[in-house]
């Protein structure tokens, strides 16, 4: 296995909220994160990387992990840390508000355990193509699953960034979780500042095209703000090829 991070600010942003890390546990499993900060007067960058090492820190902690355990440990501390960012509301004002998505990807042997909360994606790439594997946390997408709406309306939505979960909120916090072999191909988590610059079919063409898994996250970072770089862009490549752990 191979895993390349790459971040950019954009063309619009002037700091980067963006995070991502990845970390070992005791028994070497792999567990990558992303996430996307926001709110809090500028304090969106202390969500997203508090966010991260919290759980990397903690993930190094565990030993060996099961799929059912790995998935359960995401959760619970996933719930832990909105719990962390909701304290911070009160104890300094500055940061009011601030939250963060997240995604974490544990490689669990031959399966891949998946956590995330928010717009920031899983996106699954090999000889079959590219599919979606998140679905969002936000109004847009709820608008288009009942059909309210249709992707170029969605394009121009003066909602289109309004998040339905995310790691800070009071209310009861949705998390997803999911499990898929590691068979051949790829596994990119990105913010959005990626998938809502670049189509499925983009990102999929720079992967497949390029033999290097660093050449291939900075050539998507790149295109993403040729599209104009809206927000901030940061990216995870894991490549799945190779022996597979015991």
């Amino acid at each position: 296995m191979e895993i390349q991070l790459g971040t950019d600010v954009g063309q619009r942003r002037k700091n980067n909220e963006d995070y991502a890390a990845y970390f070992y546990n005791e028994d070497g499993q792999l567990l990558v994160l992303l996430a996307d900060g926001m709110g809090g007067h500028q304090a969106g960058d202390i969500a997203s990387r508090s966010v991260v090492e919290n759980l990397g820190a903690l993930w190094k902690q565990t030993d060996a992990l099961n799929v059912t355990q790995a998935s359960d440990w995401l959760w619970a501390q996933i719930q832990l840390e909105n719990k962390k960012i909701v304290d911070q509301w009160y104890e300094d004002e500055n940061k009011y508000g601030m939250g963060t998505t997240i995604i974490a990807l544990a490689v669990i042997r031959s399966h891949v355990v998946i956590a995330h909360v928010g717009d920031s994606r899983v996106y699954l790439l090999n000889e079959q193509g590219i599919q979606q594997i998140t679905e969002d946390h936000s109004l847009i997408n709820i608008l288009l699953k009942n059909g309210e709406i249709d992707e170029e309306m969605a394009a121009n939505h003066p909602k289109k960034n309004m998040l339905t979960s995310t790691v800070g909120m009071e209310g009861p916090m949705e998390i997803e979780t999911c499990v898929h072999k590691k068979n051949s191909g790829y596994f990119l988590l990105c913010s959005d500042g990626l998938s809502s610059m670049l189509t499925p079919e983009e990102i999929y063409q720079c992967v497949m095209e390029e033999k290097d898994l660093s050449t291939a996250v900075q050539r998507l970072l790149l295109l993403a703000n040729e599209a104009g770089g809206y927000d901030n862009i940061t990216v995870a490549l894991l490549d799945c090829e190779g022996k597979e752990e015991e």
